[in-house]
Parts: structure tokens; C-alpha cells; sequence
């Protein structure tokens, strides 16, 4: 199970991931280039903005070989959904 939180501060936003295996904090602002890393290691740089007042898309590019990656999340009273894209592949998280 994974339990993610989100904190927000005006355009400044924190994301805390606690899994089993790890717990990652996350922080950016939103319009300003950031980079973050991924379950498996990959480095990623990438921006994120805030589509409407509950949904905010991110576009990164993986540093080691090039690659983009989409993520959106949309957050729904407590719940949120992300969708995001990898080398083509459409993921659903829950």
C-alpha cells in the first residue's frame, strides 16, 4: 500500500510517499523546473502546472537516456487519480 500526502503553500507543494520500502519527500513550485527521482532510481527533471484548481500536469524528461514522461493528478475530496505516460505506456494509480 502506498499513502501519499500532499501539502500545499501557495504555488509551493509537498508530496510525502510511504510505502513499505521507503518514505520520499518531494517538493516544487509550480511553473519552476525541478528534479525528483522515481521508484526505480531514474532521475527525472520537469515542471509542473496547475491545469485546473484540482488538477496539475507535470512534463519530464528522464536525464539518463532522454525519454518523456506525462503526469497528471487530480485530487477529488480525499482521493486523488494520477494517469501518467512512459515510453508510450498510459498508467492509472489510484
Amino acid at each position: 500500500n502506498l499513502e501519499l500526502t500532499m501539502k500545499q503553500e501557495g504555488d509551493h507543494f509537498t508530496m510525502i510517499e510511504k510505502s513499505a520500502f521507503r518514505t520520499k519527500e518531494t517538493s516544487w513550485t509550480m511553473g519552476q523546473e525541478f528534479q525528483g527521482d522515481l521508484a526505480d532510481g531514474s532521475v527525472m527533471k520537469g515542471t509542473y502546472t496547475l491545469e485546473t484548481p484540482n488538477r496539475f500536469v507535470g512534463m519530464f524528461t528522464r536525464v539518463s537516456d532522454g525519454k518523456e514522461m506525462v503526469n497528471s493528478r487530480e485530487v477529488d475530496g480525499d482521493e486523488m487519480l494520477q494517469v501518467g505516460t512512459d515510453s508510450g505506456q498510459i498508467l492509472h494509480l489510484y
